[in-house]
C-alpha cells in the first residue's frame, strides 16, 4: 500500500490531470479506487481477472469506473487462465491476442455489452495515452 500511496502524493504534488498514466497490472486495495478515479489515471486488468483465485480482483473491477478501466496482457507473464491450463499450445505465455477473453471477462463483471466495453477501454486508452 505504500508504493499505491506514494503515487498518489507525488501526482497530488505534480497536479491531478497533469500526470497521465495508469496503475498497471492492479492489484491492490479496492480502497485506493476512488483515489487513483480522482487523480485521472487508468487502471489497468490483465490475465489476472480470469483466474479462479483472482475474486479480489473482479471485486476491484466492480468498483471501478468504466472511464477508467484499462485492459492489457502484462505479456509475456500472467496469461489467461484458458492459456495456462491448456497443455496443447507451444506457448503458454501472456499475449496481446489474449485482450479479447479479458475484456470478455470485465464485460460481464460490469454487465455491460462487450462491444461497449471494447468502445469505452479503446477511448480511455486514447484519453490517458493518445
Amino acid at each position: 500500500d505504500t508504493c499505491i500511496e506514494d503515487s498518489l502524493r507525488l501526482v497530488a504534488q505534480t497536479g491531478s490531470g497533469v500526470v497521465k498514466g495508469c496503475f498497471h497490472s492492479y492489484t491492490g486495495t479496492a480502497s485506493y479506487i476512488s483515489d487513483i478515479v480522482a487523480a485521472g489515471l487508468g487502471i489497468g486488468f490483465n490475465g489476472i481477472i480470469t483466474y479462479k483465485g483472482a475474486s479480489n480482483v473482479r471485486d476491484i473491477v466492480k468498483q471501478t469506473p468504466l472511464e477508467s478501466i484499462l485492459i492489457e496482457t502484462d505479456a509475456p507473464y500472467l496469461p489467461t487462465d484458458s492459456v495456462r491450463r491448456d497443455k496443447s499450445r507451444e506457448s503458454r505465455l501472456g499475449a496481446p491476442d489474449q485482450c479479447f477473453e479479458i475484456a470478455q471477462v470485465i464485460a460481464e463483471i460490469k454487465d455491460v455489452d462487450l462491444a461497449y466495453l471494447i468502445d469505452a477501454t479503446n477511448d480511455n486508452f486514447v484519453r490517458l495515452f493518445g
